[in-house]
């Protein structure tokens, strides 16, 4: 037992008769007896060329010569926690350590607080992150399935760049991207391609990925270089349209999102069409950078197309919901700006409840939508939700997943599901062994680094910083730092009491925006009084900091303490 599930594999010294096979055997878990569970890590498929179906699990294979022989790893690795030497009896083993193996990529963040949960949950989500990196990929997993997902990857994308100075990785896995778009504009599943499931919210990393390095950089490299791609696939999404609503794609794979805790239900139309208009806002967006005055004014034409089309289709205005109103189908579109301006109000009203009463605070979304829930729950005055569902104990949840584990596993349950490919209306039965080691689900490491230490850096493409502590009503202290191309951006937040009190600093060649979160009265900042103004909906707006050292101290209300 080398404590925590990593990559890499063991190196030792080994002296035994000449011939004699070891065979070494790597296993994330153990099954009750104490047994390697070698089945979360296996991968089985009917091989061609032996006409049968074959497993394959995580061993290696040695023939001593009779001499002292030194054995470790070199173009490959498995992902483990537990290791077994079969075939060693009257064998001398000297100097045996675990290496732990990959990409040679800086984890330069910092962060911790008061909840030992969320600390265990950004650990989990950057060990998780080490693991999966390995020849120059961020892979779906480091062991039965090492392919490089569209999907994967994008999902992980701000978590990754928050956590770790991983630009020029993801500036790579922008070429790999680009490299699998077919000439109609179709965008592979997995990149290098490979082949493996998905749907539009795998293909739309084409426009995701790049939007997230310049919000991330400022550099306008990254909108010059995929602007005709994206272009390209807002057209393959409108030719596999009807009126605006995206249908399908003629794919083997169709999924909506992936692995909510009971069968995935998101409708398959709706997550669609969500990608298209995502991209085009995307598209909309680098076409204002690139002063394309006539294809900006085209694309926000096509954005009030889309949003009157997916309305007419989707949402019951009786009701107040799109579709059925689960796993995410209110908050997409919620979180893109979709819902009828006059019937946001009871749409937040509604998402509150939901999560409140019915679910009471159980997440029950996939891959795709748990960073969507969470980041609309926490700036649309919901913080409190958000960090209930961050701070549930009992399955489904974070913890849960956690419990007895140092990786964020495949799915919640660490068990599979049922599910649907999207392909008709077959049920493909769940209860097998998952992996243990899975990234996608790290995307939370964002969310806790925007509102728990209130950093938010996917504005620095503006000039700015966005300090937001959302979470800071609930907790004691919050610590946490990040080097930038601007500097180091660090934050000391403690609650003393009602007051809040934080300690951060804004680097030369930045603006900050500062919003005191849960406030109820005193905003002081370097010990002046600072006058507060909200907007028409009674929103306090931030407030606007120059480049220095800053001290805030605020008061928030009883009911959040």
């Amino acid at each position: 037992d080398f404590g925590k599930n990593h990559t890499g594999g063991l190196r030792f010294k080994i002296r035994g008769r000449r011939g004699q096979k070891i065979t070494i055997r790597y296993a994330e878990k153990l099954f009750g007896d104490g047994s390697l569970n070698m089945l979360t890590s296996a991968w089985s498929d009917y091989n061609a060329e032996k006409n049968k179906k074959v497993t394959i699990e995580q061993t290696a294979e040695y023939v001593l010569s009779g001499n002292t022989d030194e054995i470790f790893p070199l173009f490959c690795w498995r992902c483990y926690r537990y290791a077994e030497i079969v075939g060693a009896e009257e064998t001398e083993i000297s100097d045996l350590q675990s290496l732990f193996v990959y990409s040679d990529i800086a984890f330069d963040c910092e962060f911790s607080c008061s909840n030992e949960l969320f600390n265990r949950i950004f650990e989990a989500s950057v060990l998780t992150f080490k693991d999966n990196l390995h020849s120059g990929v961020i892979s779906d997993c480091p062991h039965r399935e090492k392919r490089s997902y569209t999907g994967d990857a994008r999902i992980a994308e701000k978590a990754m760049l928050v956590t770790s100075d991983s630009v020029s990785l993801y500036e790579k896995f922008l070429d790999d991207v680009l490299s699998v778009q077919r000439p109609d504009g179709f965008v592979g599943y997995s990149a290098p391609f490979m082949s493996g499931g998905g749907g539009y919210a795998w293909s739309i990393a084409v426009a995701t990925v790049p939007d997230a390095l310049y919000s991330f950089t400022g550099n306008v490299y990254y909108v010059e270089k995929t602007y005709s791609a994206i272009k390209n696939w807002i057209k393959y999404c409108k030719s596999k349209s009807k009126n605006l609503i995206v249908e399908g794609n003629d794919e083997a794979w169709a999924l909506s999102d992936w692995l909510a805790p009971e069968m995935t239900v998101f409708d398959l139309k709706l997550m669609n069409t969500l990608c298209f208009y995502e991209s085009v806002k995307v598209a909309k967006r680098f076409a204002g950078i690139l002063n394309k005055n006539d294809d900006e004014k085209e694309f926000s034409s096509l954005l009030e197309d889309i949003k009157n089309a997916l309305n007419d289709e989707f949402f019951d205005y009786d009701e107040c919901k799109y579709v059925d109103g689960v796993q995410g189908e209110n908050v997409y579109p919620f979180a893109l700006g979709l819902v009828p301006e006059a019937l946001n109000g009871k749409m937040r009203d509604k998402i509150r409840s939901f999560y409140e009463n019915e679910r009471k605070y159980h997440i029950d979304t996939g891959i795709v939508t748990t960073p969507v829930l969470l980041d609309a729950l926490a700036k649309n005055g919901m913080a409190d939700i958000a960090y209930k569902i961050l701070d549930c104990r009992d399955y489904p949840s974070y913890a849960a997943m956690l419990d007895d584990e140092t990786t964020l596993c495949e799915h919640w349950s660490k068990k599979w599901p049922d599910y649907k490919i999207g392909v008709g209306d077959e049920v493909v039965k769940g209860g097998g062994e998952l992996s243990h080691c899975h990234p996608m689900f790290g995307s939370v490491a964002e969310i806790l680094f925007k509102y728990a230490a209130g950093i938010d850096l996917f504005s620095l493409s503006e000039g700015k910083i966005v300090i937001r502590p959302e979470f800071a009503p609930y907790l004691d202290f919050v610590n946490a730092k990040k080097p930038t191309a601007y500097g180091e951006i660090k934050i000391e937040i403690r609650k003393d009491g009602n007051a809040i009190k934080a300690k951060f600093n804004v680097p030369s060649g930045l603006v900050a925006e500062f919003y005191p979160s849960g406030i109820s009265a005193g905003l002081k900042i370097n010990g002046k009084t600072v006058a507060l103004s909200a907007d028409e909906h009674g929103n306090v707006l931030p407030v606007r900091l120059q480049n220095g050292e800053y001290e805030t101290e605020y008061f928030i209300d009883d009911e959040l303490k």
